[in-house]
Protein backbone atom coordinates (compact mmCIF):
# COMPACT_ATOMS: atom_id res chain seq x y z
CA UNK A 1 0.00 0.00 0.00
CA UNK A 2 1.44 3.33 -1.01
CA UNK A 3 0.84 6.53 0.91
CA UNK A 4 0.39 9.63 -0.80
CA UNK A 5 2.64 11.48 2.10
CA UNK A 6 6.32 10.78 1.60
CA UNK A 7 9.33 11.77 3.85
CA UNK A 8 11.26 14.46 1.42
CA UNK A 9 12.58 16.65 4.18
CA UNK A 10 13.69 16.20 7.54
CA UNK A 11 10.36 18.41 9.18
CA UNK A 12 8.06 15.86 8.05
CA UNK A 13 5.82 14.51 5.63
CA UNK A 14 4.42 16.70 2.63
CA UNK A 15 1.57 16.37 0.07
CA UNK A 16 2.90 14.43 -3.09
CA UNK A 17 2.48 16.52 -5.64
CA UNK A 18 -1.02 16.15 -7.36
CA UNK A 19 -1.36 18.27 -10.03
CA UNK A 20 -3.54 21.10 -8.49
CA UNK A 21 -2.34 23.99 -7.40
CA UNK A 22 -2.32 25.13 -4.02
CA UNK A 23 -5.15 27.06 -3.09
CA UNK A 24 -4.30 31.11 -1.76
CA UNK A 25 -5.48 31.51 1.49
CA UNK A 26 -7.84 34.49 0.49
CA UNK A 27 -10.46 31.28 -1.27
CA UNK A 28 -10.28 29.80 2.78
CA UNK A 29 -11.83 32.77 3.90
CA UNK A 30 -14.07 33.53 1.54
CA UNK A 31 -15.94 30.21 2.27
CA UNK A 32 -15.84 30.99 5.80
CA UNK A 33 -19.70 31.72 7.33
CA UNK A 34 -18.76 34.19 9.50
CA UNK A 35 -17.44 36.18 7.12
CA UNK A 36 -20.83 36.13 5.22
CA UNK A 37 -22.64 36.68 8.15
CA UNK A 38 -20.36 40.18 9.43
CA UNK A 39 -20.43 41.65 5.68
CA UNK A 40 -24.63 40.69 5.43
CA UNK A 41 -24.98 42.64 8.88
CA UNK A 42 -23.05 45.52 7.51
CA UNK A 43 -25.01 45.63 4.19
CA UNK A 44 -28.46 45.60 6.14
CA UNK A 45 -27.35 48.18 8.74
CA UNK A 46 -26.20 50.35 5.97
CA UNK A 47 -29.44 49.87 4.12
CA UNK A 48 -30.92 50.71 6.94
CA UNK A 49 -29.28 53.98 8.03
CA UNK A 50 -29.45 55.18 3.96
CA UNK A 51 -33.37 54.51 4.31
CA UNK A 52 -34.90 55.53 7.86
CA UNK A 53 -31.77 56.39 9.64
CA UNK A 54 -31.90 60.07 8.94
CA UNK A 55 -35.63 60.90 8.66
CA UNK A 56 -36.41 59.41 12.18
CA UNK A 57 -33.91 62.19 13.67
CA UNK A 58 -35.95 64.71 15.65
CA UNK A 59 -33.36 67.02 15.71
CA UNK A 60 -33.88 67.22 11.93
CA UNK A 61 -35.71 70.32 11.06
CA UNK A 62 -37.96 70.25 7.57
CA UNK A 63 -39.17 73.30 5.68
CA UNK A 64 -41.55 71.56 3.39
CA UNK A 65 -44.33 72.66 1.20
CA UNK A 66 -47.05 73.21 4.24
CA UNK A 67 -44.88 75.70 5.92
CA UNK A 68 -44.35 77.56 2.33
CA UNK A 69 -48.61 77.48 2.11
CA UNK A 70 -48.81 78.42 5.56
CA UNK A 71 -46.67 81.05 5.32
CA UNK A 72 -48.25 82.12 2.03
CA UNK A 73 -51.57 82.51 3.29
CA UNK A 74 -50.46 84.49 6.34
CA UNK A 75 -48.76 87.12 3.67
CA UNK A 76 -51.60 87.13 1.60
CA UNK A 77 -54.23 87.56 4.20
CA UNK A 78 -51.91 90.95 5.75
CA UNK A 79 -50.77 91.79 2.85
CA UNK A 80 -53.19 90.93 -0.19
CA UNK A 81 -50.57 89.30 -2.89
CA UNK A 82 -48.84 86.67 -2.97
CA UNK A 83 -44.76 86.72 -1.54
CA UNK A 84 -42.11 86.97 -4.26
CA UNK A 85 -39.07 84.20 -3.65
CA UNK A 86 -37.07 86.67 -1.60
CA UNK A 87 -39.95 87.15 1.14
CA UNK A 88 -40.90 83.83 0.89
CA UNK A 89 -37.50 83.23 1.98
CA UNK A 90 -37.17 85.36 4.52
CA UNK A 91 -40.49 83.87 6.10
CA UNK A 92 -39.25 79.99 6.22
CA UNK A 93 -35.84 81.97 7.80
CA UNK A 94 -38.34 83.39 10.51
CA UNK A 95 -40.77 80.17 11.12
CA UNK A 96 -37.24 77.83 11.06
CA UNK A 97 -35.93 80.38 14.49
CA UNK A 98 -39.17 80.12 15.79
CA UNK A 99 -39.32 76.17 15.56
CA UNK A 100 -35.85 76.50 16.77
CA UNK A 101 -36.85 78.51 19.67
CA UNK A 102 -39.91 76.50 20.49
CA UNK A 103 -38.27 73.03 20.65
CA UNK A 104 -35.49 74.20 22.98
CA UNK A 105 -38.43 75.92 25.16
CA UNK A 106 -39.69 72.40 25.12
CA UNK A 107 -36.66 71.02 26.00
CA UNK A 108 -35.58 73.47 28.82
CA UNK A 109 -39.48 72.52 29.89
CA UNK A 110 -40.59 76.20 29.73
CA UNK A 111 -44.12 74.96 29.20
CA UNK A 112 -44.02 73.27 32.58
CA UNK A 113 -46.12 74.64 35.84
CA UNK A 114 -47.16 77.94 32.99
CA UNK A 115 -51.15 78.85 33.51
CA UNK A 116 -51.23 80.77 30.54
CA UNK A 117 -49.83 77.51 28.44
CA UNK A 118 -52.20 75.69 30.18
CA UNK A 119 -55.22 77.56 29.52
CA UNK A 120 -54.19 77.96 26.20
CA UNK A 121 -53.77 74.26 25.24
CA UNK A 122 -57.55 73.81 27.09
CA UNK A 123 -59.30 76.30 24.89
CA UNK A 124 -56.90 74.46 21.67
CA UNK A 125 -58.55 71.10 22.91
CA UNK A 126 -61.88 72.30 23.22
CA UNK A 127 -62.06 73.89 20.13
CA UNK A 128 -60.94 70.75 18.27
CA UNK A 129 -63.91 69.27 20.62
CA UNK A 130 -66.20 71.87 19.46
CA UNK A 131 -65.67 71.62 15.53
CA UNK A 132 -65.80 68.07 15.29
CA UNK A 133 -68.11 66.99 17.62
CA UNK A 134 -71.12 68.98 17.41
CA UNK A 135 -74.27 67.24 17.99
CA UNK A 136 -77.19 67.42 15.51
CA UNK A 137 -80.14 69.32 16.27
CA UNK A 138 -82.83 67.83 18.18
CA UNK A 139 -86.67 67.42 16.89
CA UNK A 140 -88.57 66.91 19.93
CA UNK A 141 -91.46 65.13 17.91
CA UNK A 142 -88.99 62.58 16.41
CA UNK A 143 -87.28 62.15 19.91
CA UNK A 144 -90.83 60.93 21.11
CA UNK A 145 -91.66 58.82 18.47
CA UNK A 146 -88.39 57.31 18.87
CA UNK A 147 -88.70 56.51 22.40
CA UNK A 148 -91.91 55.12 22.41
CA UNK A 149 -91.39 52.94 19.58
CA UNK A 150 -88.20 51.37 21.69
CA UNK A 151 -89.59 51.72 25.29
CA UNK A 152 -88.82 48.30 26.27
CA UNK A 153 -85.58 49.14 26.43
CA UNK A 154 -85.61 51.94 29.15
CA UNK A 155 -88.99 50.42 31.04
CA UNK A 156 -88.00 49.05 34.29
CA UNK A 157 -90.53 46.61 35.85
CA UNK A 158 -91.64 47.42 39.38
CA UNK A 159 -89.48 46.98 42.15
CA UNK A 160 -90.34 46.11 46.19
CA UNK A 161 -88.05 46.73 48.53
CA UNK A 162 -88.20 45.87 52.50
Amino acid sequence: MSSPLTAASPAGPTAAPTGVPPRPALAGWLREPLLHFVVLGAALFAIDHAIVGRSDDPRTIVVDAEVDSQARQVFKASRGRDPDAKELEALRAVWLDNEVLYREGLAMQVDRGDTAIRERVIFKALSVVDANGKPPAVNETALRNWFEAHRARYDEPARYDF
